[in-house]
């Protein structure tokens, strides 16, 4: 979600006394412990104060990202931006390995 429209949905749900609070899993993500992740949230004091509880259960680190809405969904593009550059490199590492015949030694 585009981190300025979060900014005025919240402005509108705010406006109707409701609580605008969302979260964003980078999916980060480790083999041996698939089921943990980290979780990006944002929202006003009040609207963390009620959504706190529910949000410590969905993954094993909360980070509050500031208390305005939108800055889950900022950290979010940054991630898959750093994830997509390092997608990237290793596609062309391989693809480099793979012209040149490069094989790991089987001793490894």
């Amino acid at each position: 979600m585009d981190p300025d429209a979060a900014r005025r949905l919240a402005k509108q749900l705010e406006a109707t006394g409701r609580h605008y609070w969302t979260r964003r899993s980078p999916a980060a993500r480790s083999a041996p412990r698939r089921a943990s992740f980290t979780v990006l949230a944002s929202g006003s004091p009040a609207a963390f104060a009620k959504a706190r509880p529910a949000a410590r259960c969905d993954g094993e680190t909360l980070y509050e990202t500031r208390d305005a809405a939108g800055q889950g969904a900022a950290f979010k593009m940054i991630n898959q931006l750093l994830a997509g550059r390092d997608i990237a490199a290793a596609s062309e590492a391989i693809t480099f390995a793979a012209k040149t015949g490069a094989r790991y030694p089987e001793s490894l």
